[in-house]
């Protein structure tokens, strides 16, 4: 009840203390190069800006006082795959095998005291059979609820609302109601706590707009309160939490993410237990009468970036714990059960100006002096584990995995590309050693700004399974094509 109190009064004190924001917002998307663009401005000395909760908030030229109609993107795509489907960091949009088109737009009316955004998508798929690999269907060690081929079995079109909310701005506070989907974390490959890989699901949320400034640095707070799907092993569960992200001027960033799955049919559904009691509760209990009844899925990560401006370089990582269910006194003596981190190293400028190199890896393998299981992602009592229509919330990697990324190119704000490559090992303490998932992807990607407001995207990508869908021997290759075209403001 103290640390209630404690925590009512921080937010007081937090929300008295900031003026009155006054100005139009919207939400940033998720794309790659516009968060690395600004972090390379960052390490040539330009603004420190907090990076790794996503997406930023943005604020609008007003005019006249008067509602503005925003405009901020209209384009297309055509994606192909020859063998394995992909929506990593898609958002939930398939690239089916065979011809994809993508027709989107995101619009929106933009005022003082409100927000109205919209993101209209339309999609044609010819989604080719794949019933000669039907042992891939399924991501290995997902306990078969994260899909690598859609749920249709054949052709479709569809049009729909991809995204839409209303944001109602108060104080340097922001209200959201609706849809969207955000990423918490500094893992540029991917992030493992929450990514972008699924579709938004309907939440409300409550954010700052700008971060509170202090001697101290620059402090910021999220938090939100989602619904799940009716289709999953415990329908209609709730998913929640909350995320702090301090930066200091300059070198630092520094974030904290905590969310899980509470309530849910036949659960407990009240707002203490699948929000409020998450606050002050940080393990759920490991005995007694409680211990049986407490369904919660969870997941706590730190993230953060050390920015080297003078070596043009910035470190970054994540680490956190999976259903951290055990005491304090427990997690201490046992502090690497079910963790998983993320480690990077960026480097800019080294030959000329805007040449970079990154390398990043990715772990969440139960250490060796724990049982063989795949905790990450996974759940005992929230058996759909950390998804959404079943499709990852975290980390593309999947359970009992590693990644190894790499990746060198050019980021300018006319023209970017990258090439990489990059090699996943599934099932490491779950599988024996000849029947491991190997993957192995090699590609490069970027865009071309060439003409004001127009903008071509690409990618190519080439991959290659071995022992694909945990089948000995089974070899698998696949080609990947990107291009499109897209007007943005």
């Amino acid at each position: 009840m103290k640390l209630r109190k404690d925590i009512v009064a921080a937010m007081f004190i937090l929300v008295s203390s900031i003026q009155t924001a006054g100005a139009q917002i919207v939400l940033s998307d998720l794309n790659f190069w516009k968060f690395e663009h600004t972090e390379n401005e960052e390490l040539r000395g330009g603004p420190s800006v907090q990076l790794n909760t996503r997406p930023l908030v943005e604020k609008i030229a007003e005019k006249d006082n008067e509602p503005l109609f925003h405009l901020r993107k209209i384009g297309f795509e055509y994606t192909s795959s020859s063998n394995i489907p992909s929506n990593q960091q898609r958002e939930g949009i398939w690239i089916t095998k065979g011809d994809n088109y993508h027709f989107y737009s995101e619009m929106g009316l933009v005022d003082e005291d409100y927000t109205i955004w919209i993101e209209p998508k339309m999609i044609a798929s010819e989604n080719l059979s794949l019933d000669e690999h039907p042992e891939g269907a399924f991501h290995p060690r997902s306990g078969d609820h994260i899909l690598r081929y859609p749920e249709e079995s054949e052709a479709y079109a569809k049009g729909f609302l991809h995204s839409g909310y209303g944001l109602f701005p108060f104080a340097n506070w922001y209200l959201f109601l609706g849809k969207d989907n955000q990423k918490f974390g500094a893992g540029k490959h991917d992030s493992l706590h929450f990514s972008n890989s699924a579709e938004p699901f309907p939440m409300v949320r409550l954010g700052m707009i700008s971060p509170y400034s202090g001697s101290w640095g620059n402090l910021s707070f999220l938090a939100y309160y989602g619904q799940m799907e009716a289709d999953r092993e415990v329908p209609n569960a709730k998913f929640s939490g909350m995320r702090f992200d301090w930066n200091s001027d300059q070198y630092f960033e520094v974030g904290v993410s905590r969310s899980w799955f509470a309530g849910g049919k036949e659960q407990n559904n009240s707002f203490s237990h699948t929000y409020w009691d998450l606050t002050n509760e940080l393990f759920k209990p490991k005995s007694g009468i409680e211990s049986r009844s407490d369904f919660r899925n969870q997941q706590i990560v730190l993230d953060f970036r050390i920015k080297i401006p003078v070596l043009k370089t910035v470190l970054y990582g994540e680490w956190g714990r999976e259903d951290h269910q055990f005491a304090l006194k427990d997690s201490i003596i046992y502090w690497d059960s079910t963790h998983g981190y993320i480690l990077g190293l960026k480097n800019i400028d080294l030959f000329f100006p805007g040449f970079f190199w990154l390398f990043e890896k990715a772990n969440n393998v139960q250490p060796s002096r724990y049982g063989a299981s795949a905790p990450w992602y996974n759940h005992s009592e929230y058996k759909s584990g950390w998804t959404y229509k079943k499709q990852t919330l975290g980390h593309h990697m999947g359970a009992d995995s590693q990644d190894l990324f790499f990746a060198l190119g050019f980021e300018g704000p006319q023209f970017s590309i990258m090439f990489y490559q990059d090699a996943e090992e599934h099932g490491i303490r779950t599988i024996e050693l000849n029947r491991r998932e190997l993957k192995m992807e090699t590609g490069f990607k970027g865009f071309w700004n060439f003409m004001p407001d127009f903008y071509w995207d690409f990618e190519f990508q080439m991959q290659k399974y071995k022992n694909f869908g945990e089948v000995t021997d089974n070899t698998i290759e696949s080609t990947m094509v990107i291009m499109g075209i897209r007007y943005q403001i």
